[in-house]
């Protein structure tokens, strides 16, 4: 009895390598699409990506901020990236223009801690992305936000 479940066995070992080996490939592929906006952005696209963008898109966004984020009594900075080309990913597909935040607050232990956002421009609004995990480099003030 025990003799029958062998090859079974070896099948899925075999299985398992290829499932392994094909998903290193994919992992390895995929750092030659940067997600995260470029450290120095070239000047001609971020115009263009922020010709794409309304000409106030830091007030929508800070209007966002202040009606979702939940911390917002608790923020001590805020700062933000100029509009850049986001991946919209497997099931939106191509880029759209987006902007990176980092809200800075203090945690209940009192450590200071930043909380990164992303939002994009979609359907002539400004939307929350729920899995920002970009690195928001080349942040200046956010001072839309702070004025609050």
């Amino acid at each position: 009895m025990g003799q029958s479940w062998r090859p079974w066995k070896a099948l899925a070992s075999v299985s398992g390598i290829v499932v392994g080996a094909c998903t290193l490939m994919a992992c390895s592929s995929a750092e030659r699409h940067a997600f995260f906006p470029p450290d120095t952005p070239d000047l001609r696209e971020t115009a263009a990506v922020s010709a794409e963008m309304p000409g106030n898109y830091r007030a929508l966004v800070a209007e966002q901020i202040r009606a979702q984020y939940r911390y917002r009594n608790l923020m001590r900075d805020a700062k933000i990236t100029p509009p850049y080309e986001r991946y919209g990913g497997l099931f939106r597909g191509g880029t759209m223009p987006a902007v990176c935040v980092a809200l800075y607050r203090d945690n209940p232990f009192g450590i200071l801690v930043r909380d990164t956002l992303v939002f994009a421009y979609e359907d002539g609004k400004m939307r929350n992305i729920l899995l920002g995990t970009e690195s928001c480099s080349d942040l200046s003030e956010f001072t839309e936000l702070k004025r609050s």
